[in-house]
């Protein structure tokens, strides 16, 4: 028998690359104008401790990536001095 169970675990979340993103200039000559870019972020989402840890990244959902690379970029230009 299976069946769908809704959990709730603690996980480390790793930020193992960034890029800040840029605000891009439109306003001026053509040669002096660039978009904006947003920021990268590349993560590990572990779950256990240690020598048992397991990259739960490639096995989670779309949005829950998302919601957790929003908030490692919020983090990052929170630290921004």
């Amino acid at each position: 028998m299976r069946f769908d169970a809704e959990i709730t675990l603690d996980v480390e979340v790793e930020i193992l690359d960034a890029t800040r993103g840029t605000a891009g200039r439109l306003g001026d000559r053509p040669e002096r104008c660039y978009q904006a870019e947003p920021a990268d972020v590349s993560l590990a989402v572990w779950l256990g401790q240690n020598g048992g840890r397991v990259d739960l990244g490639p096995h989670l959902p779309a949005d829950v990536l998302e919601s957790l690379t929003a908030e490692a970029v919020e983090r990052l230009q929170d630290d921004e001095p």
